[in-house]
């Protein structure tokens, strides 16, 4: 009997130095992938880009070359849309699709939306919109503690921050909500301000808050001229009813039977661009709905795992109450997360 899992597919800032190659290595295990690659690269010599075969097959990882806009939008696209096609149907039964943030944009494609070519074409337009037009960026910051257990006078704490400096100082606003951590988005004056007034965290190896490389003020209404250039270019996107249901940042579902494209193109070239994304309630919503056995994360890379994780722990999902217990349900015959990122859990996905 395949296992009922939800499908995860993440956002930008997931393909780092740890994945130059991977998608060569995964495409090659399918003809059919292959053949994507090959349909994305096309779509990108149209107008002189770097084919992202390229991009995955340089000879050293590039913050400033595979992390600009541009360029990480439809290499992860590429990388998450190679990985959904290698999942053994006869194996996994996708009841449900979600994604973070750029993530939405791969969703709609997994979920049947949108075809390969119209999934492609709306992340590539929409990473060198938001390229050209980059105002302000992005800070992240926890509110659980070290154990992942959360921590909720600190989260009221930051928010109230957030909107002291959206009020005194400038544009700034709870961009995504993310499982244990949220990141605010606003102008450069306003993320000065943050760091000087938001509490100094250390857990692990990593001192927060810290700003999110190479990204502007994703989901705050400063990304308009974003909103208004995807509206114009995409008008003809070619919107259809979704195979899987499909829960978007507001963790709304779109079911193959009952969804208005109309309302679907608007949500995702306006609010899902210019208002907070909360990924917490789409993963809730999901696991509430749907209660797949399994999650799938989608690659490139892992890092999203861990807010999968916190996400599960606050909703106390089967028994689940903070990291450690987490980490013995991974070490288990029945891990509640794969994440194709990593080696060995993509072997346990594609056999």
């Amino acid at each position: 009997m395949s296992a009922r899992v939800l499908l995860v597919c993440p956002g930008r800032g997931t393909y780092t130095a740890d994945d130059l190659g991977v998608l060569a290595r995964h495409a090659a295990r399918s003809a059919a992938a292959m053949e994507l690659v090959a349909r994305a690269d096309a779509i990108r010599a149209r107008d002189g880009s770097k084919a992202i075969s390229e991009l995955d097959g340089a000879p050293r990882f590039s913050a400033a070359l595979h992390m600009a806009g541009p360029n990480a939008g439809p290499l992860i696209f590429g990388c998450s849309a190679v990985d959904a096609l290698l999942i053994p149907e006869d194996r996994f039964h996708a009841v449900a699709v979600c994604g973070n943030s750029m993530g939405w944009y791969t969703a709609l494609h997994v979920a049947g939306a949108l075809d390969f070519e119209a999934g492609f074409e709306l992340v590539d337009t929409m990473s060198k919109s938001q390229g050209q037009r980059i105002r302000g960026g992005q800070i992240i910051i926890p509110w659980v503690d070290g154990d992942w257990r959360p921590d909720r006078e600190l989260r009221r704490r930051i928010l109230e921050i957030c909107a002291a400096v959206n009020r005194e100082v400038a544009t700034c606003a709870l961009s995504i909500d993310l499982g244990g951590y949220l990141v605010l988005a606003g102008e450069n004056e306003a993320l000065k301000a943050l760091f000087e007034r938001l509490p100094a965290i250390r857990q692990g190896e990593r001192d927060y808050p810290f700003q999110l490389a190479q990204h502007a003020a994703f989901h705050t209404d400063l990304m308009e001229a974003a909103a208004v250039f995807g509206h114009q270019r995409l008008m003809t996107l070619p919107f259809a009813a979704p195979r899987i249901p499909l829960v978007d940042g507001r963790g709304r579902v779109h079911h193959p039977l009952g969804t208005d494209l109309d309302r679907l193109f608007d949500y995702t070239l306006g609010e899902q661009v210019l208002e907070t994304f909360d990924f917490s309630a789409s993963i809730r919503c999901a696991m509430r709905e749907f209660a797949p056995d399994q999650i799938i994360l989608l690659g490139p890379g892992s890092t999203l795992g861990g807010a999968i994780a916190q996400c599960l722990i606050l909703e106390g999902w089967q028994g689940l109450h903070d990291r450690q217990a987490f980490v013995d349900r991974q070490k288990s015959s029945e891990p509640i997360l794969l994440a194709m990122g990593r080696d060995d859990q993509f072997a346990r996905v594609v056999g």
